[in-house]
């Protein structure tokens, strides 16, 4: 899936940003993060209509909305943790969606003399993306503390070490 793809994209990005100043980003980003993200998969289609995001595949059934999560009919609710768990899974999405266009966009200008928007843009791409997958990465350790039979629509990988 596209999701390999951009996972080679974040480590080649936070490389880059680590050794060339003049694509250095926001201070308040820190690539050394990035390197801990190993794997990310999403191994079912997904479709979403309205507030409904669902994930098919094999005969396994995944619903996140903004109240619940539903795995094969069984509902997993909490006012605290659903709407959050929600947002993350949308932004994550979202992510993974443009970002593929934003680093098209840099490869064609990767040979240009000065800054240009598109090395801008692929920044913010990468920054953007690697706090969906991190922010993901704690929602879902969240969920699976408080619901046992807790499944992932979006497998992540992290490294052990410490971020």
């Amino acid at each position: 899936m596209v999701i390999n793809h951009i996972l080679g994209l974040t480590a080649l990005a936070a490389t880059a940003m680590l050794s060339i100043p003049a694509l250095a980003a926001p201070a308040a980003f820190d690539p050394h993060k990035c390197s801990a993200i190993h794997n990310v998969d999403v191994p079912y289609d997904v479709s979403i209509a309205g507030d409904r995001i669902a994930f098919s595949s094999s005969g396994k059934r995944i619903v996140v909305a903004p109240a619940y999560m539903e795995v094969d009919g069984h509902r997993f609710a909490d006012a605290a943790l659903s709407p959050a768990y929600y947002q993350n899974v949308r932004a994550f999405l979202h992510s993974a969606g443009t970002f593929p266009k934003t680093a098209a966009e840099f490869g064609k200008s990767t040979f240009l003399p000065a800054p240009s928007a598109a090395k801008q843009n692929f920044l913010s791409g990468i920054t953007t993306m690697c706090h969906s997958i991190l922010n993901l990465a704690d929602d879902q350790k969240r969920m699976r503390n408080a619901f046992a039979d807790f499944v992932s629509p979006v497998e992540i990988t992290l490294s052990s070490s410490p971020l």
